[in-house]
């Protein structure tokens, strides 16, 4: 992860964090696609099931919305599946607004589902 953090981070803006808990990695999370007038798109993956529900993600948002104001950005976005009922309620509490709702191919994504693009200031 080390060696693909340098090499991503030389050529682009884009920051890549792990997510560890317990001393294990259990995700990822990040912020990619940085703009000059102050957006970035946030994103927070969890693998291990285990250890969701137990406030991770919202540690991870927190970090990352710390990061992005170091960075002087102004605004975040993010794209989640409108049936994934826990990060959209996690982004919800985070201050995120749904700022509009599409097939996932409209979005860039190769998936057959529902997307929401959501969004916050900062």
């Amino acid at each position: 992860m080390r060696y693909w953090r340098l090499v991503l981070e030389q050529k682009s803006k884009d920051r890549f964090f792990s997510i560890d808990a317990d001393r294990a990695h259990v995700g990822n999370c990040g912020i990619k696609n940085i703009k000059e007038s102050g957006r970035g798109e946030v994103w927070i993956y969890l693998g291990d099931h285990s250890v969701r529900g137990q406030g991770i993600g919202r540690l991870a948002m927190a970090g990352l919305k710390q990061k992005a104001r170091s960075m002087q950005l102004s605004e975040l976005i993010l794209h989640v599946r409108t049936d994934n009922a826990a990060a959209n309620r996690l982004y919800r509490q985070e201050g995120f607004v749904v700022a509009e709702i599409g097939p996932a191919g409209s979005f860039g994504f190769g998936v057959d589902a529902e997307v929401c693009l959501m969004r916050t200031s900062l």
